[in-house]
């Protein structure tokens, strides 16, 4: 289930890091599998990376902003990941988040499937998943 999560896309890993906290609704050994979810991510590649700060703060060199920028990031997850730089205009130490690179894509495809397994679930099995208030958590979550 583990792995499904993983290669289902960066909202179904982020649907079992939350199902890894709620003991209220999975038993320990659910909330320890998917507790695996919340280690380190891989990271994004370089290129991706200076595309997306090219992308976001609209410039050619990202020497025009950041007088130096470290390519290892310190810190990544599924949606993000965190570089330290310095800025040129100020001299200041400074941590960059930058959202992975087609994650805005990514998410509002998983969401609408998720919406989708919702949606058939609840009419297959009403009565077994009424008590989750699963549709409400779904709007929580989204």
């Amino acid at each position: 289930l583990v792995l499904c999560m993983q290669t289902g896309g960066p909202m179904f890993v982020k649907l079992g890091q939350w199902a890894s906290t709620r003991a209220d609704l999975f038993s320990a050994k659910i909330r320890s599998s998917f507790s695996k979810l919340q280690a380190r991510c891989g990271t994004e590649s370089v290129d991706l990376t200076m595309k997306t700060i090219k992308q976001e703060f609209h410039v050619e060199n990202i020497q025009d902003i950041f007088d130096r920028f470290d390519l290892e990031p310190i810190g990544a997850g599924v949606v993000a990941q965190v570089h330290r730089a310095r800025l040129k205009s100020t001299k200041q130490d400074v941590a960059v988040k930058i959202r992975r690179y087609h994650i805005l894509e990514d998410l509002s495809r998983d969401l609408e499937l998720l919406q989708s397994l919702i949606h058939v679930v609840t009419v297959i099995l009403p009565h077994q998943f009424q008590p989750y208030a699963v549709k409400e958590t779904y709007k929580q979550f989204s």
